[in-house]
């Protein structure tokens, strides 16, 4: 049985005001895309991927800062210059 499935992320730039929360719905099993936006002037920092609450946090995957990309296991981040978002994508 295939059971709905939320992911929220919230990100937050400490340097500026800009705070985007973001809710994704998927379907157990199946691929989640999220899609996070970031301002003029970040697409040089590093990008990162958590798991958990803040306190309690796992660190899943790290960018290196510029248009990359970063598997790990069933996760993967891409960084895209151009549109000034990094998007994280979770299989199964």
């Amino acid at each position: 049985m295939k059971f709905p499935l939320i992911v929220c992320v919230f990100l937050l730039t400490v340097s500026s005001s800009l705070s985007v929360d973001i809710t994704v719905s998927g379907t157990e099993g199946e691929r989640v895309i999220i899609t996070c936006p970031y301002p003029e002037g970040y697409e040089n920092s590093y990008k990162y991927f958590y798991r958990g609450v803040y306190r309690d946090r796992v660190l899943i995957l790290e960018s290196d800062g510029g248009e990359s990309s970063v598997i790990k296991g069933r996760f993967s981040l891409k960084d895209n210059n151009q549109t000034r978002s990094f998007t994280v994508t979770i299989s199964n």
